[in-house]
């Protein structure tokens, strides 16, 4: 969720209260400008502590949510790392008129993402 989602998540629930600005301010301890920033979504991003105060004055909850499974991120990123690799040792291999098919760097993709996600400290360099 960005910034701007955020923002039109907190107006519409204190639209659904039917709570004034001004009593959202007063509620969260923010000076009305801050509020009114919160909820536009504009000027620079609130503080964590901010949000936190509006989103409580509106009786919501600022959480996160993986976006997937740690062990399905791991694969995407270790797959994504092992495709950049192949694709470079690949364009080096061309330049020598080496090339190899696609079913070969499709292969060889799936053995460097394997051995990159099985090392967390290959994984994240």
């Amino acid at each position: 969720m960005n910034r701007i989602q955020i923002a039109e998540t907190l107006e519409q629930r204190r639209k659904a209260l039917e709570m004034p600005v001004a009593a959202l301010a007063r509620r969260s301890r923010l000076s009305r400008d801050t509020v009114d920033r919160i909820l536009r979504g504009s000027g620079a991003s609130p503080s964590l502590d901010n949000l936190e105060a509006v989103a409580a004055a509106l009786g919501v909850e600022v959480s996160l949510t993986p976006t997937s499974p740690v062990t399905e991120f791991i694969d995407r990123e270790a797959r994504r790392k092992a495709k950049r690799l192949v694709r470079a040792t690949q364009g080096n291999v061309a330049l020598e008129s080496q090339a190899v098919d696609r079913e070969t760097i499709d292969r060889l993709v799936y053995k460097t993402a394997n051995r990159i996600a099985s090392s967390a400290r290959k994984l994240w360099r």
